[in-house]
C-alpha cells in the first residue's frame, strides 16, 4: 500500500520502532507510530519520487541529522525545533532536552510539516496514476524476486555444492595431468598428436 516492497517497509517500521523505543512508546503506541512514519515517508516518496530515500531521511532526522529533509521541502534544524518546542509549551532549550523529548518533537514537526505542505495522503492520492502503479509493481516485483530467491535458495546452495564437488574433482585431475606430463606427452607422440 506504501509504493514500497514489504521488506523495505519492515525495514522502515524496525528503524523507527527504535526511535518509537526511545521516546518511550511500546504496544498499539509504538505500532502507529512507526506505521505513521512509513506512510508519511510514502506521501514524500509519492511527492519527490524516492520513498526509500525518504525512509532514510527521516531516520536521519531522528537521530538529529537533518540535511536529507530538505530534498523533501522540510526545513528543519535546531533553531526550527527550538521555536517548535515552545509552540509545544516546552519552555527548554532544545539543545538541553534529552534526545526522546527531541525525537517526539522531531516526529511531530516531520508530521505538520507533511500536511503543511499538502504532502500528508499524497501517496494515497497516487495509487491510481501511473506512477503510483509503476511504483506497486515494482515494489510488487521485488518481494516476488525475494519470494522466488527464498524458495530458490537451498537448490542454489546445492547446486553450488555440487559445483564445488565438480571443480575439485577437477583439481585432482589437473594434479594427475601435472605429475603424469612426460607420460601424456608420450601418448600424445605415439598417436600423432
Amino acid at each position: 500500500a506504501f509504493g514500497i516492497s514489504s521488506v523495505a517497509a519492515t525495514e522502515a517500521a524496525n528503524t523507527f520502532s527504535v526511535a518509537g523505543k526511545a521516546i518511550g512508546l511500546t504496544g498499539d503506541d509504538l505500532v502507529d507510530f512507526s506505521t505513521n512514519l512509513v506512510g508519511i515517508s510514502a506521501d514524500l516518496g509519492a511527492a519527490f519520487g524516492d520513498t526509500e530515500g525518504a525512509i532514510r531521511a527521516i531516520g536521519s532526522a531522528l537521530r538529529g541529522e537533518f540535511d536529507p529533509l530538505e530534498r523533501y521541502g522540510i526545513q528543519l534544524n535546531a533553531t526550527t525545533l527550538q521555536a517548535y518546542a515552545f509552540e509545544q509549551g516546552i519552555t527548554a532549550a532544545y539543545s538541553s532536552l534529552d534526545n526522546a523529548t527531541k525525537q517526539g518533537l522531531i516526529a511531530q514537526y516531520i508530521e505538520e510539516q507533511t500536511e503543511l505542505l499538502g504532502i500528508t495522503g499524497q501517496n494515497a492520492r497516487e495509487q491510481d496514476t501511473y506512477a503510483g502503479k509503476l511504483a506497486r509493481v515494482q515494489a510488487n516485483f521485488q518481494d516476488l524476486q525475494i519470494a522466488i530467491g527464498e524458495k530458490l535458495l537451498p537448490v542454489m546452495v546445492k547446486l553450488l555444492d555440487a559445483a564445488l564437488a565438480l571443480i575439485n574433482a577437477f583439481s585432482g585431475v589437473a594434479d594427475w595431468v601435472g605429475r603424469n606430463i612426460e607420460i601424456i606427452k608420450g601418448i600424445a607422440i605415439a598417436v600423432g598428436i
